[in-house]
């Protein structure tokens, strides 16, 4: 984001394949290196994310559910140390596997905000 703006929520929408969703790690990066821990491990022999929405205000933690993930989901950690702070700058989601012999890709990656002024912004995938 080049303008200056502040989010008062924000919801990071995923789609994954991989034939072992418990290998992933997800975080997402904010401009200044603040780390949200997504998603860790979790979900059993599962495969796949698919429609999975990160949001802090989801019903259901993200431990919770099971693979393939889809629906909206409460993240590892909370995404409101993110919130009402400069959103300027870039934003990464990191995926880490953990075990070898395993494969998958990242479909589509989004993250959607609501700002400060109610206007919603979404960043380019």
């Amino acid at each position: 984001f080049r303008d200056a703006f502040e989010f008062e929520n924000i919801d990071v929408a995923v789609d994954i394949t991989h034939s072992f969703g418990s290998d992933l790690t997800l975080t997402l990066i904010a401009p200044d290196g603040t780390r949200v821990r997504l998603f860790d491990r979790t979900g059993g022999a599962g495969d796949n994310f698919s429609g999975t929405i990160f949001d802090s205000e989801a019903a259901t933690p993200i431990t919770g559910g099971v693979a393939p993930f889809t629906g909206r989901f409460r993240p590892v950690q909370s995404l409101a140390p993110l919130y009402n702070r400069d959103a300027r700058g870039t934003w990464r989601l990191e995926v880490q596997d953990s075990a070898f012999g395993d494969v998958g890709q990242i479909s589509s990656q989004t993250m959607q905000g609501v700002s400060i002024d109610h206007g919603r912004h979404r960043p380019r995938s």
